[in-house]
Protein backbone atom coordinates (compact mmCIF):
# COMPACT_ATOMS: atom_id res chain seq x y z
CA UNK A 1 0.00 0.00 0.00
CA UNK A 2 2.74 2.40 0.99
CA UNK A 3 4.69 1.52 -2.16
CA UNK A 4 1.65 2.34 -4.33
CA UNK A 5 1.12 5.64 -2.50
CA UNK A 6 4.74 6.65 -2.94
CA UNK A 7 4.51 5.78 -6.63
CA UNK A 8 1.45 7.97 -7.04
CA UNK A 9 3.07 10.89 -5.23
CA UNK A 10 6.21 10.53 -7.35
CA UNK A 11 4.13 10.58 -10.51
CA UNK A 12 2.26 13.71 -9.38
CA UNK A 13 5.50 15.48 -8.51
CA UNK A 14 7.23 14.46 -11.73
CA UNK A 15 4.38 15.44 -14.06
CA UNK A 16 4.75 19.23 -13.79
CA UNK A 17 8.52 18.81 -14.13
CA UNK A 18 8.07 16.92 -17.40
CA UNK A 19 5.76 19.63 -18.68
CA UNK A 20 8.27 22.33 -17.76
CA UNK A 21 11.13 20.43 -19.36
CA UNK A 22 9.08 19.93 -22.51
CA UNK A 23 8.28 23.61 -22.73
CA UNK A 24 11.88 24.62 -22.11
CA UNK A 25 13.06 22.39 -24.93
CA UNK A 26 10.91 24.15 -27.56
CA UNK A 27 13.18 26.18 -29.82
CA UNK A 28 12.45 29.93 -29.89
CA UNK A 29 11.99 31.47 -33.33
CA UNK A 30 15.13 32.53 -35.13
CA UNK A 31 15.58 36.24 -35.91
CA UNK A 32 14.72 35.46 -39.55
CA UNK A 33 11.52 33.64 -38.56
CA UNK A 34 10.55 36.43 -36.21
CA UNK A 35 11.08 39.03 -38.91
CA UNK A 36 9.13 37.02 -41.50
CA UNK A 37 6.19 36.67 -39.09
CA UNK A 38 6.11 40.43 -38.50
CA UNK A 39 6.42 41.06 -42.23
CA UNK A 40 3.38 38.85 -42.81
CA UNK A 41 1.43 40.96 -40.32
CA UNK A 42 2.60 44.11 -42.09
CA UNK A 43 1.52 42.68 -45.45
CA UNK A 44 -1.94 41.92 -44.08
CA UNK A 45 -2.28 45.52 -42.90
CA UNK A 46 -1.06 46.79 -46.27
CA UNK A 47 -3.49 44.55 -48.16
CA UNK A 48 -6.40 45.72 -46.00
CA UNK A 49 -5.42 49.34 -46.66
CA UNK A 50 -5.29 48.72 -50.42
CA UNK A 51 -8.70 47.06 -50.28
CA UNK A 52 -10.11 50.04 -48.38
CA UNK A 53 -8.80 52.32 -51.13
CA UNK A 54 -10.49 50.21 -53.82
CA UNK A 55 -13.76 50.24 -51.90
CA UNK A 56 -13.55 54.01 -51.43
CA UNK A 57 -12.89 54.51 -55.14
CA UNK A 58 -15.87 52.32 -56.00
CA UNK A 59 -18.07 54.22 -53.54
CA UNK A 60 -16.95 57.53 -55.04
CA UNK A 61 -17.81 56.33 -58.54
CA UNK A 62 -21.25 55.16 -57.45
CA UNK A 63 -22.08 58.11 -55.18
CA UNK A 64 -24.41 60.84 -56.29
CA UNK A 65 -22.77 64.11 -57.25
CA UNK A 66 -21.83 66.11 -54.17
CA UNK A 67 -22.24 63.16 -51.79
CA UNK A 68 -19.54 62.66 -49.14
CA UNK A 69 -17.24 59.66 -49.42
CA UNK A 70 -15.07 58.26 -46.60
CA UNK A 71 -11.50 59.55 -46.37
CA UNK A 72 -8.69 57.02 -46.66
CA UNK A 73 -5.28 57.45 -44.97
CA UNK A 74 -2.42 58.16 -47.36
CA UNK A 75 -0.45 55.22 -45.97
CA UNK A 76 -1.15 52.03 -44.00
CA UNK A 77 -1.42 52.30 -40.23
CA UNK A 78 1.43 50.17 -38.89
CA UNK A 79 1.26 51.63 -35.37
CA UNK A 80 0.26 48.30 -33.81
CA UNK A 81 3.38 46.65 -35.26
CA UNK A 82 5.90 49.31 -34.25
CA UNK A 83 6.28 48.08 -30.61
CA UNK A 84 6.85 44.52 -31.90
CA UNK A 85 9.64 45.61 -34.24
CA UNK A 86 11.12 47.76 -31.46
CA UNK A 87 11.08 44.82 -29.05
CA UNK A 88 12.89 42.62 -31.57
CA UNK A 89 15.47 45.34 -32.26
CA UNK A 90 16.13 45.58 -28.51
CA UNK A 91 16.40 41.79 -28.15
CA UNK A 92 19.11 41.65 -30.83
CA UNK A 93 20.72 45.01 -30.03
CA UNK A 94 24.35 45.30 -31.07
CA UNK A 95 24.17 42.40 -33.54
CA UNK A 96 23.43 42.20 -37.26
CA UNK A 97 20.17 40.44 -36.39
CA UNK A 98 18.78 43.80 -35.22
CA UNK A 99 19.35 45.47 -38.58
CA UNK A 100 16.26 44.22 -40.51
CA UNK A 101 13.99 45.35 -37.67
CA UNK A 102 15.69 48.76 -37.49
CA UNK A 103 15.48 49.16 -41.27
CA UNK A 104 11.75 48.45 -41.15
CA UNK A 105 11.29 51.00 -38.36
CA UNK A 106 13.34 53.59 -40.26
CA UNK A 107 11.06 53.21 -43.25
CA UNK A 108 7.63 52.63 -41.72
CA UNK A 109 7.41 54.07 -38.20
CA UNK A 110 6.49 57.60 -37.18
CA UNK A 111 8.94 60.49 -37.36
CA UNK A 112 10.57 60.15 -33.92
CA UNK A 113 10.80 56.35 -34.02
CA UNK A 114 12.21 56.16 -37.54
CA UNK A 115 14.77 58.83 -36.71
CA UNK A 116 15.86 56.87 -33.63
CA UNK A 117 16.12 53.68 -35.70
CA UNK A 118 18.22 55.40 -38.36
CA UNK A 119 20.47 56.92 -35.70
CA UNK A 120 21.03 53.46 -34.22
CA UNK A 121 21.76 51.96 -37.64
CA UNK A 122 24.38 54.57 -38.48
CA UNK A 123 25.84 54.80 -35.00
CA UNK A 124 25.92 51.18 -33.86
CA UNK A 125 26.08 49.28 -37.14
CA UNK A 126 28.33 51.47 -39.31
CA UNK A 127 30.78 48.59 -39.78
CA UNK A 128 28.14 46.06 -40.87
CA UNK A 129 27.87 45.01 -44.50
CA UNK A 130 24.11 44.83 -43.96
CA UNK A 131 24.01 48.62 -43.73
CA UNK A 132 23.76 48.49 -47.53
CA UNK A 133 20.05 47.78 -47.01
CA UNK A 134 19.53 51.29 -45.69
CA UNK A 135 22.28 53.23 -47.47
CA UNK A 136 19.81 55.20 -49.60
CA UNK A 137 18.17 56.57 -46.43
CA UNK A 138 21.34 58.51 -45.64
CA UNK A 139 20.43 61.11 -48.27
CA UNK A 140 18.52 63.25 -45.76
CA UNK A 141 20.50 62.50 -42.58
CA UNK A 142 21.73 66.07 -42.20
CA UNK A 143 18.22 67.42 -42.69
CA UNK A 144 16.90 65.03 -40.03
CA UNK A 145 19.60 65.42 -37.40
CA UNK A 146 21.15 68.80 -38.15
CA UNK A 147 24.56 69.60 -39.58
CA UNK A 148 26.66 68.68 -36.54
CA UNK A 149 25.14 65.31 -35.59
CA UNK A 150 24.30 64.37 -39.17
CA UNK A 151 27.83 65.05 -40.41
CA UNK A 152 29.32 63.08 -37.51
CA UNK A 153 27.11 60.06 -38.25
CA UNK A 154 27.97 60.14 -41.96
CA UNK A 155 31.71 60.46 -41.32
CA UNK A 156 31.52 57.47 -38.97
CA UNK A 157 29.96 55.41 -41.76
CA UNK A 158 32.60 56.62 -44.22
CA UNK A 159 35.34 55.58 -41.80
CA UNK A 160 33.87 52.25 -40.65
CA UNK A 161 31.91 50.71 -43.52
CA UNK A 162 33.62 47.94 -45.51
CA UNK A 163 31.21 48.50 -48.44
CA UNK A 164 32.29 51.01 -51.11
CA UNK A 165 28.73 51.89 -52.10
CA UNK A 166 27.76 52.58 -48.47
CA UNK A 167 30.78 54.86 -48.02
CA UNK A 168 29.85 56.63 -51.25
CA UNK A 169 26.25 57.16 -50.10
CA UNK A 170 27.52 58.64 -46.83
CA UNK A 171 29.93 60.96 -48.65
CA UNK A 172 27.23 62.05 -51.08
CA UNK A 173 24.78 62.77 -48.25
CA UNK A 174 27.46 64.84 -46.50
CA UNK A 175 28.52 66.79 -49.62
CA UNK A 176 25.19 67.18 -51.42
CA UNK A 177 24.30 70.46 -49.71
CA UNK A 178 27.61 72.02 -50.78
CA UNK A 179 27.15 70.80 -54.35
CA UNK A 180 23.57 72.07 -54.55
CA UNK A 181 24.06 75.51 -53.02
CA UNK A 182 27.41 76.66 -54.40
CA UNK A 183 27.94 78.01 -57.89
CA UNK A 184 29.19 75.50 -60.43
CA UNK A 185 32.92 76.08 -60.88
CA UNK A 186 33.37 77.73 -57.48
CA UNK A 187 36.16 76.50 -55.20
CA UNK A 188 33.67 75.00 -52.73
CA UNK A 189 31.79 73.18 -55.50
CA UNK A 190 34.91 71.83 -57.19
CA UNK A 191 36.48 70.69 -53.92
CA UNK A 192 33.33 68.81 -52.91
CA UNK A 193 33.02 67.27 -56.36
CA UNK A 194 36.62 66.03 -56.36
CA UNK A 195 36.10 64.44 -52.95
CA UNK A 196 32.88 62.76 -54.11
CA UNK A 197 34.40 61.59 -57.40
CA UNK A 198 37.18 59.88 -55.45
CA UNK A 199 34.83 57.78 -53.31
CA UNK A 200 32.57 57.06 -56.28
CA UNK A 201 35.35 55.28 -58.21
CA UNK A 202 34.29 51.70 -58.96
CA UNK A 203 30.82 52.10 -57.37
CA UNK A 204 28.07 50.49 -59.45
CA UNK A 205 24.96 51.49 -57.49
CA UNK A 206 22.59 52.73 -60.23
CA UNK A 207 20.35 54.61 -57.81
CA UNK A 208 23.29 56.42 -56.27
CA UNK A 209 24.75 57.24 -59.68
CA UNK A 210 21.39 58.70 -60.70
CA UNK A 211 21.16 60.80 -57.51
CA UNK A 212 24.70 62.12 -57.94
CA UNK A 213 23.95 62.90 -61.58
CA UNK A 214 20.92 64.96 -60.60
CA UNK A 215 23.12 67.12 -58.41
CA UNK A 216 26.26 67.41 -60.54
CA UNK A 217 25.69 66.50 -64.20
CA UNK A 218 22.30 68.18 -64.45
CA UNK A 219 23.57 71.33 -62.74
CA UNK A 220 26.65 71.52 -64.93
CA UNK A 221 24.75 71.00 -68.18
CA UNK A 222 21.41 72.66 -67.54
CA UNK A 223 22.04 75.52 -65.10
CA UNK A 224 21.23 79.10 -66.08
CA UNK A 225 23.80 80.44 -68.48
CA UNK A 226 24.88 77.03 -69.74
CA UNK A 227 24.77 76.17 -73.44
CA UNK A 228 21.85 73.82 -74.08
CA UNK A 229 22.64 70.43 -75.61
CA UNK A 230 21.92 70.23 -79.32
CA UNK A 231 18.57 68.43 -79.29
CA UNK A 232 17.45 66.88 -82.56
CA UNK A 233 14.04 65.63 -83.61
CA UNK A 234 11.18 65.88 -86.08
CA UNK A 235 8.65 68.71 -85.94
CA UNK A 236 4.88 68.43 -86.45
CA UNK A 237 5.33 68.79 -90.20
CA UNK A 238 7.73 65.85 -90.31
CA UNK A 239 10.79 68.03 -90.85
CA UNK A 240 14.00 67.06 -89.07
CA UNK A 241 15.60 69.79 -87.01
CA UNK A 242 18.40 70.57 -84.56
CA UNK A 243 18.08 73.01 -81.69
CA UNK A 244 21.23 74.68 -82.97
CA UNK A 245 19.27 75.66 -86.13
CA UNK A 246 17.57 78.29 -84.00
CA UNK A 247 20.68 79.72 -82.38
CA UNK A 248 20.20 83.42 -81.66
CA UNK A 249 16.43 83.11 -81.54
CA UNK A 250 14.09 82.81 -78.57
CA UNK A 251 13.04 79.16 -78.38
CA UNK A 252 10.40 77.64 -76.14
CA UNK A 253 10.97 73.91 -75.62
CA UNK A 254 8.07 71.93 -74.16
CA UNK A 255 8.83 68.37 -73.06
CA UNK A 256 5.76 66.21 -72.47
CA UNK A 257 4.66 62.62 -72.52
CA UNK A 258 1.53 60.50 -72.76
CA UNK A 259 1.47 57.34 -70.62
Amino acid sequence: MKRALYGLLAALIALPLCVRVGLAQEDPPTPEERYEALEEEAQEIYDAWREAIREAQKAAEEAEEGAAVPAIPMRPDFSALVPKFQAAARDYAGTDDAIPFLVWLAGNAGKDVNAAALRTLLGDHAASEKLADVAWMMRDVIERFGAEEGTALLKKVEADSPVAAVRAWAAFARLADTLEKNEVGSEAYETAKRELDKVMEGVEDDYLLSEVGQVTVVREKFSLGMVAPDISGVDLDGTAFHLSDYKGQVVFVDFWGDW
